[in-house]
């Protein structure tokens, strides 16, 4: 895996598999079926915010383009705990510059919560099966002999800082190699594949991540958030194209059948009502038709989000953004919810 990010499942040779590079927050890189060992990744906006090309915000997506950022380790086979390695520097992309860093440009490794001490170039056993060897901007980790291996290698930092004084001191994004016997763990899917021999039956997601509807559920790689390896405070924050922090639900979404409030379709047409009375108060203005093509991606992920109980919509954009005052050079054309300036 590479760049923004482009992945190679393990069944393909050469070449890429496909490239979620639109693709916020956690996801599956290895999904078994029988849980004894999962490895998770999360996905983080890359780049300068005011760069072009690749950089630059895409406002089809209404977002920008993300790379590869943490990784995590889990399963049965290491009693249920996880391994977490981010990079040494922390990415603001809003603020274009990094929050924080670690003073001897280390990764940051974390075993079942806690920090794990590290020593340059020293292999660490963090617990029975599971060895670390770190040194700045790269760590190995290798479990149950090599039964599973990885390389995480991390770089970007200050080379994308706009501003002369760098706060960046070492890497912000990663590109890893990971390996794995075939058929260890049984049934598996995920970014990485798979791994039944077949390439072409890998390239089952679209640019945002998304799955293909005639894909095996075990392909489905977003992870929920009762899901999750990684602890809430490692996912990464996301950003509007001005910078600003987009705020996420304090729910657990997805978790269980039972959390979808809209079985029934009158129940789905009250939330569709709902979002366009949110729709009616943030913009002040006549509440939009739901089939207007101009607004169905708002209302798509609008009844998504209250359907599974969240409040971003109906909620958090009220309360920041109705009295939101903003200037021309700071225009928010990318709001979720009115797309323009009171």
């Amino acid at each position: 895996m590479s760049g923004d990010p482009h992945i190679r499942t393990f069944d393909q040779t050469r070449g890429w598999s496909y490239h979620p590079v639109f693709a916020p927050g956690a996801w599956w890189l290895v999904h078994t079926e029988s849980g004894e060992f999962q490895s998770q990744a999360t996905y983080s906006q890359c780049g300068r915010r005011t760069g072009g090309g690749w950089q630059g915000w895409k406002t089809h997506h209404n977002t920008s383009a993300h790379c590869l950022d943490s990784v995590a380790f889990g399963g049965s086979i290491l009693d249920n705990k996880a391994l977490t390695i981010q990079p040494p520097c922390a990415w603001n992309w809003g603020d274009i510059k990094c929050d924080s860093c670690t003073a001897d440009k280390m990764p940051r490794v974390m075993f079942n919560g806690q920090s794990v001490a590290l020593v340059k170039n020293k292999v660490i056993e963090v617990a029975p099966k599971l060895t670390v060897q770190c040194r700045e901007n790269r760590c190995a980790v290798k479990l149950d002999g090599e039964r599973v291996a990885l390389l995480l290698t991390f770089h970007g930092g200050a080379g994308f800082e706009s501003s002369r004084t760098k706060t960046c001191t070492a890497g912000t994004y990663g590109s890893m190699h990971m390996w794995m016997n075939k058929g260890d763990f049984g049934k598996q899917c995920g970014h990485c594949g798979s791994f039944d021999g077949n390439a072409g039956g890998d390239k089952v997601y679209g640019s945002d991540g998304s799955l293909n509807k005639d894909a095996s559920p075990l392909c489905a790689a977003e992870v929920t958030d009762c899901h999750q390896i990684f602890q809430a405070t490692q996912i990464p924050t996301e950003f509007n194209s001005n910078g600003a922090i987009i705020p996420q639900d304090e729910t657990l979404c997805g978790c269980n059948d039972g959390d979808n409030v809209c079985a029934q379709d009158d129940q789905r047409r009250d939330v569709v009502k709902l979002c366009a009375n949110a729709y009616k108060d943030v913009c002040n203005s006549a509440a939009p038709d739901p089939a207007d093509d101009a607004h169905k991606p708002f209302f798509e992920e609008c009844t998504e989000d209250v359907c599974l109980g969240g409040t971003a919509f109906t909620e958090t954009d009220v309360e920041d953004e109705a009295d939101a005052d903003c200037s021309e050079t700071e225009s928010m054309n990318d709001d979720a919810v009115c797309k323009h300036c009171k």
